[in-house]
């Protein structure tokens, strides 16, 4: 119950990505674990399950990061790839940017996705 989507299975909840999902990615703090055959598990320090939401998806209640931190999981991905550029020409054309909030995720996840979020809006 406390494990958080994330990965390209966010990207694809969120609609940032039409890549095709073999797992479910899923974070959970590292003194956690999950082991199941549908289940791609990951690790992670508590200070980086931030951005969380709960949000009905399918008739279900799923924890799922928000927006941008879903667009910094498509840079962890793959920071110079059609991965994240295709998420952030996604995340750019909902209309609700909000850089604050990459700011301080780029902080404590230490990715640059504000850098290449600028540039986006820049040359739209």
């Amino acid at each position: 119950p406390q494990a958080i989507i994330s990965n390209i299975t966010a990207l694809v909840i969120h609609k940032l990505s039409d890549e095709r999902v073999d797992f479910v990615d899923v974070d959970v703090s590292r003194d956690q674990s999950i082991r199941n055959k549908i289940i791609s598990c990951h690790r992670v320090p508590d200070s980086h399950l931030i951005g969380v939401l709960e949000m009905n998806f399918q008739g279900q209640l799923i924890r799922i990061y928000d927006l941008e931190r879903t667009l910094c999981e498509a840079y962890k991905i793959e920071p110079e790839g059609h991965i994240f550029f295709k998420a952030l020409k996604r995340y750019v054309s909902t209309g609700q940017v909000n850089p604050e909030k990459i700011k301080l995720y780029d902080a404590t996840l230490k990715t640059k996705v504000l850098r290449s979020l600028m540039q986006e809006l820049a040359d739209g």
